[in-house]
């Protein structure tokens, strides 16, 4: 049994939304699979986040504990706009494994400790089910409900993982950027 998934972002960024006394605070975090084994099965994970300035080095730091970031990975950083977006490829993950990690600069600015959950080999599948949970544009209005809903089905153990479709965009389709920009913020730990 082969899967696919795909995850797309598409991040327009207002500049006056970032911290300035923290330039290069990681903000909007978020992650999309990649990369897989000679069985096809998922074994990487992409990590991106965005800073206001840019920093010498994009680092994760991971684990499976999160009092316990053992490991440690480096991408790359470009500018789009006025920001500066950072990759940071983890490969070689353990399958149906949830890893903790955290982002930044590898020394004075990291972000919060966050997590995801691998998914299971093709062959562990058969005859199980693994539960998706899709949702789209979360709405200027009432997109907190639909947040704390799907962390709902995270902390009940229904949903492991999630599919986001559509546009992320900021500041063109809202007239307050800052409101959207905290909404990304608040959608890193779901």
């Amino acid at each position: 049994m082969k899967h696919s998934f795909l995850a797309l972002f598409a991040t327009f960024s207002n500049t006056n939304a970032f911290n300035a006394d923290e330039p290069t605070k990681p903000e909007q975090v978020h992650i999309a699979l990649a990369g897989s084994d000679s069985s096809s099965n998922s074994n990487g994970m992409s990590i991106m986040y965005q800073t206001l300035q840019d920093t010498d080095s994009s680092v994760v730091n991971y684990g499976t504990s999160a009092d316990s970031l053992t490991s440690s990975a480096s991408g790359s950083s470009s500018t789009y706009l006025e920001t500066y977006d950072h990759l940071v490829i983890l490969a070689d993950l353990l399958p149906n494994t949830s890893y903790y990690y955290s982002v930044g600069d590898g020394d004075s600015s990291m972000s919060d400790v966050f997590s995801f959950h691998t998914p299971p080999t093709s062959a562990s599948e058969e005859g199980a089910n693994v539960n998706f949970a899709f949702f789209g544009d979360m709405g200027l209005v009432n997109g907190e409900n639909t947040r704390t809903y799907l962390q709902q089905l995270v902390d009940d153990n229904q949903s492991k993982y999630g599919i986001k479709y559509g546009w992320v965009i900021l500041s063109f389709a809202n007239p307050n950027p800052t409101h959207n920009h905290s909404q990304l913020n608040n959608k890193q730990s779901t």
